[in-house]
């Protein structure tokens, strides 16, 4: 019954250059939602089952929405088969997804809520993803922020959760915050950490006020860079941002010190020494 339900599906939803598409997908949608169902029936545990009945039953809701929009219901209700789903594979991102682009689309804010709160619980990383949805608002943001706490409670993905919770407080301007989740972050696989990770952490200790801390990490990343002229431009750019060129330049000094500087890192402290008015050293940089 499944198979039935797919085929009748995918043929419901072929785009209208194909062959096997059919004028009035509806009643190609209700026959497959039946199999769906059926399946379902047969067995209770078929997740993909129930979720098959709810993406037929979703684009059925879709459709009489469209051609009535001033109708007070809906005679299409596919929420109890994506929650059937979610509540069978708790785990599956693709079901709780699907559940809360539906729920967005009704709208019903407290059930949104609530699912974006559970899914960041249990995959953090789908944070990426809801922020670039048009139905993203604070009280979503505060209820994945839940989810993310909840995750690090119970040590789910704990890299990606306290990367994710890091990325939370610096959009907030709590850097301190910031600093110690992307610090536990690094702590769990740190042969992973890269020079990116370090200038990522290096521009939050900028932004907690904490340039030693900083400075440190920096060093750190420019010891593994393989493009330190590059590197050298996107420390300017986080010394920048925090209106402190003159950080970057006696930052540049101990780096010159303790890394080996391409020719070319000279022109970017140049940029610095003018962005700080000092014309004159500036001009004995590039002369040199």
């Amino acid at each position: 019954h499944r198979l039935l339900g797919r085929a009748r599906f995918r043929q419901a939803t072929a785009p209208p250059e194909d062959p096997q598409a059919s004028p009035d997908p509806g009643p190609l949608l209700i026959k497959a939602r039946d199999a769906f169902l059926e399946a379902a029936r047969l067995n209770p545990l078929d997740a993909q089952s129930f979720f098959g009945a709810a993406e037929c039953e979703a684009l059925l809701a879709q459709a009489f929405r469209a051609e009535h929009p001033y109708a007070p219901d809906i005679p299409y209700d596919p929420r109890p088969y994506f929650e059937a789903a979610v509540r069978l594979r708790p785990n599956g991102i693709t079901y709780a997804y699907a559940l809360i682009r539906y729920l967005a689309w009704l709208p019903d804010p407290e059930a949104l809520s609530r699912a974006v709160r559970d899914l960041a619980a249990v995959y953090p990383p789908i944070h990426t993803r809801l922020k670039k949805e048009a139905f993203w608002s604070q009280s979503l943001r505060e209820a994945c922020l839940q989810g993310l706490t909840t995750a690090a409670k119970n040590r789910v993905l704990p890299r990606e959760t306290h990367a994710a919770l890091s990325t939370f407080m610096a959009e907030e301007g709590r850097w301190s915050e910031a600093v110690t989740h992307y610090t536990m972050a690094m702590a769990v696989g740190p042969s992973q950490n890269t020079s990116t990770h370090q200038y990522h952490l290096g521009s939050l200790h900028l932004g907690a006020g904490e340039p030693g801390a900083a400075r440190d990490a920096f060093l750190e990343g420019l010891r593994q860079s393989r493009d330190r002229e590059r590197d050298l431009n996107r420390i300017l750019g986080y010394y920048r941002r925090e209106k402190n060129p003159a950080g970057f330049v006696a930052f540049f000094r101990t780096a010159a010190v303790q890394t080996a500087l391409p020719p070319e890192a000279d022109m970017i402290l140049a940029q610095a020494l003018i962005s700080t008015e000092r014309y004159d050293a500036a001009r004995e940089v590039l002369s040199t």
